[in-house]
């Protein structure tokens, strides 16, 4: 697509066989092909269930990165009892 891409590990479930969800815990880094995200970022993932863990990643990006004005959410697939609802 010749696009920057950045890539953030996230995980809240653990234990056995992950299957149960505890506290989120965000890496302290991201991967990227660039120095900046950019001013529009594009967040693609598998799942959005309750849609904590992608609200909370949100939040740290706009901490971690404020030259980022907007955010958009796209997954394969989610939850319609999720208190999220992605973009796409």
């Amino acid at each position: 697509l010749d696009k920057p891409l950045a890539a953030i590990h996230a995980s809240s479930y653990r234990g056995t066989g992950g299957m149960q969800q505890k506290k989120l815990i965000i890496a302290e880094h991201i991967a990227m092909t660039t120095n900046k995200l950019g001013k529009r970022l594009l967040i693609v993932d598998d799942l959005v269930d309750s849609g904590l863990s992608i609200q909370e990643i949100i939040k740290y990006i706009s901490i971690h990165h404020p030259e980022v004005e907007e955010i958009r959410v796209g997954v394969q697939w989610y939850k319609k009892c999720s208190d999220f609802a992605p973009h796409y």
